[in-house]
């Protein structure tokens, strides 16, 4: 594979010197690169092919959940024109794969990367002033589920314990809606960035040959209970003022991350 790559950057180069104005030199260039191309079994559609990568993206710690990672990644996408993947394994989340040119995607791995600390930045925001509403919801449902003998407590130790696991329980819940709600919003705002007709056929026929047994699968649509409602709307308000993304150009991303 390296080698390959190795070839095809050359015969790039030499593409280029054949657009030389000495015409000798160009005529060199074309004649050398025909060969390469020739002795290596590479077409003009792997040639054209090469300026596409792929890049594969594990869930970030903190954010590890498929409701989190793919609004996320979809954001990223949508607003440096790349394609993104959605990469499973027994029905479990594993990752996320970004398709596209060589250069926008360089670009938007790093705005990944700063959305990713921004969104873990909402999340411990939200946490810290949630600390109440969390030990109420907490202490409500251990109490509920003791009404109905749903657990038996007994003695001070064991109270503790399970509403240790219940706070963890409505945190977990209340902070993977508000982040939905706060990624929402951003992805709102985001504007797409529309590919030319040519290049999305390449990144149409780069993304059918990465993966030619892609499979397609739909979310079910699940239902809120009131808080977690309440969770997801706070984080839409919260979110029209938390990020602005401007797009990479050339390779180089020029963002303003509003507060960070």
């Amino acid at each position: 594979m390296a080698e390959n790559t190795e070839i095809l950057e050359k015969i790039k180069k030499l593409m280029a010197l054949s657009q030389s104005t000495n015409p000798n030199e160009a005529a060199l260039a074309l004649k050398r690169a025909r060969k390469l191309m020739d002795e290596n079994n590479i077409t003009n559609q792997d040639l054209s092919l090469s300026q596409f990568v792929s890049v594969k993206q594990g869930a970030v710690r903190g954010l590890n959940d498929k409701l989190i990672m793919v609004p996320l990644g979809r954001i990223i996408a949508h607003s440096f024109g790349l394609e993104m993947i959605i990469n499973s394994r027994g029905g479990r989340f594993e990752a996320l794969t970004f398709l596209g040119r060589a250069d926008r995607v360089e670009s938007a791995m790093y705005v990944f990367t700063v959305l990713s600390r921004q969104t873990l930045i909402a999340k411990q925001e939200y946490l810290d002033r949630s600390r109440d509403l969390i030990e109420k919801e907490a202490t409500e449902l251990l109490e509920e589920q003791i009404d109905y003998g749903e657990v038996d407590i007994w003695d001070d130790d064991d109270y503790r314990e399970y509403l240790k696991r219940r706070r963890s329980t409505v945190a977990n819940r209340l902070t993977k809606n508000y982040l939905r709600g706060w990624l929402l919003s951003i992805e709102e705002k985001v504007e797409d960035f529309v590919l030319e007709e040519q290049e999305q056929k390449l990144l149409t026929q780069f993304v059918n040959k990465t993966f030619p047994n892609l499979t397609y699968s739909y979310s079910r649509r699940r239902s809120l209970d009131p808080s977690s409602w309440d969770a997801m709307n706070q984080g839409r308000a919260d979110g029209k003022d938390g990020f602005e993304l401007y797009r990479g150009v050339q390779g180089q991303a020029r963002k303003r991350i509003s507060g960070f």
